[in-house]
C-alpha cells in the first residue's frame, strides 16, 4: 500500500510537471527563469489541488462506507430470520 502511495505521488507529479512544461511552451514569451518559476508554482498548486482532491475523495468514502454498513446492520437480522425461516 505504502509503494503504491509513493508510486501514485510520483505520478501525479510528474503529471504536473508534464503540465507545467506545456503551460511554459504555449507561452514562448517566458524567459527561462520565469519559465522555470511558473512551472514550480504550478506544480505546487496543481499537487495542493490534488491532495485536496484526494482528501475529499477519502472522506466520502468513509462517509458511504459508514452508511453503508450502517444500513446492512439493520437489514442484516431480519435477512437472516428470513434465511432460517425458508431452511425449515
Amino acid at each position: 500500500m505504502l509503494r503504491q502511495g509513493a508510486r501514485d505521488t510520483h505520478g501525479h507529479r510528474t503529471a504536473a510537471r508534464d503540465e507545467a512544461a506545456a503551460l511554459c511552451a504555449a507561452l514562448d514569451w517566458l524567459t527561462s527563469a520565469q519559465c522555470e518559476e511558473v512551472a514550480q508554482v504550478y506544480v505546487h498548486h496543481r499537487l495542493e489541488l490534488t491532495r485536496r482532491m484526494l482528501r475529499t475523495t477519502v472522506a466520502r468514502a468513509e462517509q458511504l462506507r459508514g452508511t453503508y454498513e450502517a444500513r446492512y446492520a439493520s437489514l442484516r437480522p431480519d435477512l437472516l430470520k428470513r434465511h432460517a425461516a425458508a431452511a425449515r
